[in-house]
């Protein structure tokens, strides 16, 4: 297979209709270009922390506007994007973790002390970076998004990754036994995407999915 990041969708439809809401998030709407833009800015935050094409990002967040940004951000810096679902127990997200040998994780000030205590032992995992915090005393390891993000270039070339390379690794629930992880293809990622929006739900540029 040739060359595919899956994050280049978003590029696309930056440039075609930057003005058009990508994401509703309570009474906050946010368009494609300014989505587009904090993703290229949380791209340069993982590269400037030295995370490389291949790493593991872990994402440890409610369905908030920042899931798409570090997803994608994640998947367009060349790394791989490891949603996980929050309510899964420390000992579970530990396990998680060291499965995927995520190198960094992002969560927000609610759910900290539940990523210290899973990214406890797992040695790969060497970074949080934390969005809204709730106290100021975090952890050496931890990077402030708000601090930092804000100071980031809102320009970012996609990593040029093979369409056969990882894009995301999702979770079972672990129902019937230990939670597994699925590896998500650049190609398939975006095949699947395609297939759900125009063939089985027949989607329009100006529908709505709830998240």
């Amino acid at each position: 297979m040739g060359k595919l990041n899956l994050a280049s969708v978003i590029d696309n439809s930056a440039d075609k209709s930057p003005d058009h809401i990508f994401v509703r998030d309570g009474d906050k709407d946010t368009d494609y270009g300014t989505i587009n833009r904090k993703i290229n800015q949380f791209a340069n935050l993982l590269v400037k922390s030295g995370v490389m094409a291949g790493d593991k990002i872990g994402i440890f967040l409610p369905n908030i506007d920042l899931v798409p940004i570090t997803i994608f951000g994640s998947i367009k810096s060349g790394a791989v994007a490891v949603p996980i679902n929050i309510l899964t127990p420390s000992k579970t997200l530990t396990e998680a973790l060291a499965e995927t040998g995520c190198k960094a994780i992002v969560t927000i000030g609610e759910l900290y002390e539940k990523v210290i205590e899973g990214a406890n032992g797992v040695p790969e995992c060497q970074t949080i970076l934390l969005a809204q915090p709730i106290t100021t005393e975090v952890g050496a390891q931890t990077v402030i998004l708000e601090k930092t993000m804000d100071d980031m270039a809102d320009d970012f070339a996609a990593w040029p990754t093979s369409a056969d390379d990882p894009a995301i690794i999702l979770f079972t629930s672990g129902t019937t036994g230990r939670q597994k992880g699925v590896v998500i293809s650049h190609w398939y990622g975006y095949f699947l995407a395609q297939a759900l929006a125009r063939d089985m739900f027949r989607l329009g540029s100006w529908d709505t999915i709830m998240m």
